[in-house]
């Protein structure tokens, strides 16, 4: 897909309300973890980004899609919160400077990415030492009647362009890639399916 920020433009205003049909941030497992500044990586509408807000001196929220986060400039305006920023940029923007972040968060991301060993080697350069990555991510590479209906529905839509790419990868394919960039395994947690995991590796 040429433009992707059109795509989740599009979907920006009925978003919360069709987010609960997909997999669901488990913010309840991330938030003992949470601490100091926090960069969420594909914040969307920012629902995640401001309750993590408690626990953190500053959550930076980034997202492609600028009606998203002019949704979730919103949110932080109506509950009066204070150490949240959003910014429209990608997790390679320049003004997100190496050895910065404490807690790196990727909620229902690392599929959608061009090139996840790439992004996975920025988020180790982003965290300061013994600095956290926490994902939760669906692994449709893996076997099963629904993620093989998956493929077969949404490898043919992303080929010609309707939906952005989508990387049908395995649970071992994200441990190999955090293993190869020096990540240390904290937890590795099954979620609501078989393909669902909570991951935190430590830089």
């Amino acid at each position: 897909m040429k433009n992707p920020q059109k795509f989740w433009d599009r979907l920006a205003n009925n978003f919360d309300k069709y987010e609960t049909q997909f997999l669901q941030p488990p913010l309840e497992l991330a938030l003992p973890y949470i601490k100091g500044i926090v960069l969420d990586f594909g914040c969307a509408t920012g629902t995640e980004t401001i309750k993590m807000a408690g626990k953190a001196d500053k959550v930076i929220g980034i997202d492609i899609s600028q009606k998203m986060l002019s949704l979730a400039q919103n949110k932080v305006a109506e509950n009066n919160i204070k150490n949240v920023e959003f910014l429209q940029s990608t997790i390679y923007d320049e003004k997100l400077k190496p050895n910065t972040f404490d807690v790196i968060v990727a909620f229902n991301i690392l599929h959608l990415v061009e090139n996840p060993a790439v992004v996975i080697q920025q988020i180790h350069k982003l965290l300061k030492d013994n600095g956290l990555f926490i994902s939760a991510t669906s692994f449709t590479g893996e076997k099963s009647f629904l993620n093989f209906l998956q493929r077969s529905i949404f490898k043919p839509l992303s080929k010609i362009s309707l939906i952005p790419k989508i990387n049908f990868f395995k649970l071992e394919d994200l441990l190999q890639l955090l293993t190869e960039t020096n990540f240390q395994l904290i937890e590795n947690k099954q979620l609501d399916s078989k393909s669902n995991y909570f991951i935190i590796g430590k830089k």
